[in-house]
């Protein structure tokens, strides 16, 4: 299906593979029936009214830039880039709520995936990797893990990354510690 009003930013697939969710730069999720291309709901966010309190004179343009569906299909990450920043929010896939929470994120356009086998969240840009509770308090501040693409193990006790000059590293998330290095990536 297209839909010319719809330019989509992000995408994920439910953990069973049944819908596809599409970020959009409208700052509107699209949930789609993957079997079917039928549109199934649309879901709005309302984090612009969160930033419009933090800077009420300020117009806010925003899109969702990335998402990611926990193991379980309950919860949905959400990171949106707005005019004054970066905001990510958990919903509840159960509800269609969005949580009130809000993290908000400086520097470069974040990454949010959840911890393998755990309900904890990891958040990542230029400026480090923070792995964050459900509700996006800080649990341990920023590994010194500097890129915006990473993935954490199977096991959940590591996190592997491209750093900014292109490395490829493995982190313990245990101790916060750099386990192994390797060579540029691509090249």
């Amino acid at each position: 299906h297209r839909d010319p009003d719809v330019s989509a930013a992000s995408i994920c697939y439910s953990p069973d593979g049944a819908s596809t969710y599409i970020g959009s730069q409208d700052g509107r999720i699209y949930n789609w029936n993957a079997q079917t291309s039928q549109l199934i709901e649309v879901l709005q966010c309302r984090v612009t009214d969160v930033a419009r309190k933090v800077n009420p004179q300020q117009e806010i343009h925003e899109s969702v830039m990335d998402l990611a569906i926990d193991e379980s299909a309950d919860r949905m990450l959400v990171v949106r880039h707005q005019s004054n920043g970066h905001a990510v929010t958990v919903w509840n896939l159960k509800s269609g709520q969005e949580g009130t929470e809000v993290r908000f994120v400086q520097g470069t356009r974040p990454h949010a995936s959840f911890l393998k086998g755990q309900r904890d969240i990891l958040i990542g840009n230029s400026e480090g990797l923070e792995i964050v509770s459900p509700d996006l308090r800080i649990l341990r501040r920023k590994l010194n893990l500097f890129g915006n693409v990473y993935q954490s193990s199977p096991d959940g006790r590591a996190v592997v990354g491209v750093n900014s000059a292109g490395d490829l590293e493995l982190w313990s998330l245990r101790n916060g510690k750099l386990l192994a290095t390797g060579d540029r990536v691509g090249q």
